[in-house]
């Protein structure tokens, strides 16, 4: 099932059709760890001014699966943060 998603960008309305992930949550610390590696890989991969969209085709949805089913966003967030509280 594909999930549609509207976007109004300078009037213009633009239309992408999401795909879904290839596993299903049913735990909810689960689905926000996985809504918070998505920010963070947008975040972190994603080009200022670039859509989500764009992001996911230009580094290929597998990999952006990948990256979300595994924990090395998390885990990077996790030394980024223990450093810059070392470094105060």
């Amino acid at each position: 099932m594909d999930t549609k998603f509207t976007l109004v960008e300078d009037g213009v309305k633009k239309i992408s059709i999401g795909k879904p992930l290839s596993k299903i949550f049913t735990d909810l610390d689960e689905a926000l760890n996985v809504i918070e590696k998505t920010i963070l890989l947008y975040k972190n991969q994603g080009i200022k001014g670039e859509r989500f969209e764009e992001t996911i085709k230009r580094i290929g949805f597998e990999n952006v699966e990948k990256q979300l089913f595994s924990d090395e966003l998390l885990d990077k967030k996790r030394r980024n943060l223990k450093s810059r509280i070392s470094n105060s």
